[in-house]
Formats: structure tokens, C-alpha cells, sequence
């Protein structure tokens, strides 16, 4: 049943994921949690066949979605806490993916570490995730270039809202980009920033999120609410040219600096 959930446990999200989802969410009513419950429930035909599946194995997917949306206790935080199944795959994966000479560990050895929790060099590797999901958020999630690309994406489904309906949540990426013209071109496009501006006529608020280790939580203990620690922040971008520093940050290495955050004030 873990297995099952684990896997499955993203199944939900839309096309361009967190991107489009807070339109499809404004206008439809649809993001990724009650998705996921669609489609495994098979309330939906993108997931009847993996419902059937499901059930005809002696999967119970009410048991399932209860593990998913945490309404299960246990499973050592896997599923909700800090270091979950939510996060670990596709954080690594886009850290290899920007830096493929970085010393990136692999999901199945993070996992390992993180149940195991009997030595210094589990501790390390765990801590090392943190401080790359840090990265990620900063250099990329968060990054100018990211928060633009989220605000185009949006911009993009608002201008085709009358060719869009519920059932294009659970289509694919390129149908996505078959309805929203442009799109693909504009995010693809070597001068990207520059042509994205002509879309950018307000400020644009988004999250900022940072993610620090804090020494007080025992790793041994799996005091992991205490130990994996991170911080929000209300972020800004406001049209017109980008400061010295901003241009300074987006010529730096993607990820030039290894070492985890550490006790940084909440």
C-alpha cells in the first residue's frame, strides 16, 4: 500500500504543474490534491483504467488517498513531513538536471538515509538534501527567470480561457501547448526575459522560500519538524529594468555554494 501511494502520490498535477494550477484552480476548481483523488477513485476517465487496475490487484484506494493526504498517521513523516516523498525525487532530479557534474545523490540513497538514520554519514546526506532543495527553490523555483515563467503561463491560459475547459486538467503537456499558442516559443526562447516583458504590465507577487537546518533537532530522533526548518517571505517583481544585482545573480553558476543553511532566525 506505501508502494502504491508513493507512487502515486503526484498523479494529480495538472499539465505544467504548480505553474497553471492556481488558474485551474480559480476558475475550476481543480488542483492537484482533489485530482489525485479523482483519478485514483477513477471519477474521472484519465484514471478509470488505473482504478480498475488498482482494484482488480486488491489495492484499497480509499486507504491509499488516505496515506497521500495524510489522513493516515505514520510512515515516519514520508508522506508530510519535511523530508517527503513529495519533494525528494524531484528535487534531486532538478538539481542533476542543472548541474549534471554536481555531486547530486540519488533519490533510492536519500530514502535509504533518511529510514536508516544510524550514522553521521546518513545525517550528512539527509542535511544535503535540505540544502539542495534550498538551492533549487533560489536558483530556480524562486529565481527571476522562474517567477517569469510561472507569470507567463498564467498569462498565456487567462488569454484562452474560452477554449478551455475542466476536463483540459487532465490532458497532457502538449495539448496544453496546442490550445495556449505562443506559449512553448516564449518559454523556450534564448531571449526570453526580453519578450516576456511585453506581458508584464503590474507587479508581480509571488512566495519567497528558504530552507536552513537548526541544529537543536536531533536526526537520530527524527525530530525533523525541529531539525528541517524553513522560512517564508513575500516576494516583488516590478516592471520595467532589473537592477545591477538582479543582472549580477543571474550570471552567477547555478549552484556555487554547497553548504547548508544553517540556524538562520525564522
Amino acid at each position: 500500500m506505501v508502494y502504491v501511494a508513493a507512487l502515486l502520490h503526484d498523479v494529480g498535477h495538472a499539465p505544467l504543474s504548480h505553474s497553471l494550477e492556481p488558474v485551474f484552480n480559480e476558475i475550476f476548481g481543480l488542483e492537484h490534491h482533489r485530482a489525485t483523488e479523482d483519478i485514483l477513485r477513477g471519477n474521472v476517465p484519465l484514471g478509470r483504467e488505473l482504478s480498475d487496475l488498482l482494484r482488480s490487484n486488491g489495492v484499497d484506494v480509499e486507504r491509499v488517498i488516505a496515506i497521500v493526504s495524510n489522513a493516515e498517521p505514520g510512515y515516519d513523516g514520508f508522506f508530510a513531513g519535511p523530508i517527503n516523498f513529495d519533494t525528494i525525487e524531484g528535487i534531486l532530479r532538478t538539481r542533476k538536471y542543472a548541474t549534471p557534474t554536481a555531486n547530486t545523490p540519488g533519490p533510492e540513497a536519500m530514502v535509504e538515509a533518511a529510514i536508516r538514520r544510524e550514522s553521521k554519514s546518513d545525517r550528512e546526506l539527509v542535511d544535503h538534501f535540505w540544502s539542495c532543495k534550498d538551492s533549487v527553490y533560489t536558483h530556480i523555483i524562486n529565481s527571476r527567470r522562474g517567477v517569469l515563467a510561472d507569470f507567463s503561463c498564467q498569462v498565456f491560459m487567462r488569454e484562452h480561457l474560452t477554449e478551455l475547459s475542466a476536463s483540459d486538467y487532465f490532458t497532457t503537456e502538449n495539448d496544453i501547448f496546442r490550445t495556449l499558442r505562443g506559449l512553448r516559443e516564449l518559454l523556450t526562447s534564448r531571449s526570453f526575459e526580453s519578450e516576456v516583458r511585453r506581458y508584464l504590465d503590474r507587479p508581480i507577487h509571488y512566495k519567497i522560500r528558504r530552507f536552513f537546518v537548526k541544529q537543536s533537532g536531533d536526526f537520530f530522533k527524527r525530530e525533523d519538524l525541529v531539525r528541517y526548518q524553513q522560512r517564508k517571505e513575500d516576494g516583488l517583481l516590478v516592471p520595467g529594468e532589473f537592477s545591477a544585482a538582479e543582472t549580477a545573480e543571474l550570471s552567477r553558476d547555478l549552484f556555487d555554494d554547497d553548504r547548508i543553511p544553517r540556524d538562520r532566525p525564522s
